[in-house]
């Protein structure tokens, strides 16, 4: 069992939005257990969906060990997705997110689902296009206990891979690994667009800046292997040194 701690990506600001979104989970969680038909209310069931139930849904747990693992995934990489898109964008992101990872939910399985991962799988995605070179610490749970720095987008793709594999398993996990599926690539796919027309605040590190700079380099390899190098001239292979006269 692996449970992430902290990442170290600096803040710039509070991200009072993402805790906003916590809280209102936690709360929402109470109410839940006081009225548990709200569950029936609010869950989004496949076979008989309500257009409401695809914003509700990702307000309900099923026990205390879901909300909180929901809740910490948040807190680690909510807020500096939060710090980098504002709080009503961050806010719209998060609902459109959910939405989304609840439509692939209903698309692909006939079980009915509550929980926020597929909202909190998609603010993952945003930060491996935000923060790809991060690092995020994590705590090891194995024959002994202990904590290691790992690369962030190494976590989230190991998240990804495993959500793929076992929802093809042929035993039943009680997980919305579609939701989570589907949750990751809207994110992914949402920021990278976003970046890419410039409606959020470009950096050096981000997954459109690390593509360009492959890209440039891509290039000047293909123009050196032709036999011209934009520094200077490269004569072809086999072709007879000229030597100047002094």
């Amino acid at each position: 069992m692996i449970i992430p701690l902290r990442t170290d990506s600096p803040l710039r600001s509070t991200p009072w939005m993402n805790w906003a979104i916590i809280a209102a989970n936690v709360i929402v969680y109470v109410i839940e257990r006081r009225n548990p038909a709200l569950e029936l209310d609010w869950a989004l069931s496949p076979r008989n969906p309500q257009l409401t139930d695809y914003l509700t849904y990702m307000w309900l747990h099923a026990n205390i060990g879901h909300l909180v693992m929901n809740m910490l995934f948040l807190y680690i990489f909510g807020n500096n997705v939060n710090d980098r898109m504002g709080h009503l964008g961050y806010l719209g992101f998060y609902l459109a997110g959910g939405v989304f990872a609840g439509v692939g939910h209903a698309l692909t399985q006939a079980a009915p689902v509550v929980g926020a991962s597929g909202a909190v799988a998609a603010v993952t995605g945003a930060y491996l296009v935000l923060f790809p070179r991060s690092s995020i610490t994590i705590i090891y749970l194995l024959f002994f206990i202990g904590t290691i720095e790992i690369p962030s987008m190494w976590f989230i793709a190991f998240f990804f891979a495993k959500d793929v594999v076992l929802n093809f398993s042929a035993e039943p996990t009680g997980t919305a690994h579609m939701a989570h599926v589907f949750g990751t690539v809207f994110g992914f796919g949402v920021c990278f667009a976003l970046l890419s027309v410039q409606l959020l605040p470009r950096d050096q590190f981000d997954v459109v800046a690390l593509v360009q700079r492959w890209n440039k380099r891509r290039q000047y390899r293909d123009m050196v292997s032709r036999g011209y190098d934009p520094f200077g001239y490269i004569p072809p292979a086999g072709a007879r040194a000229v030597q100047q006269e002094p």
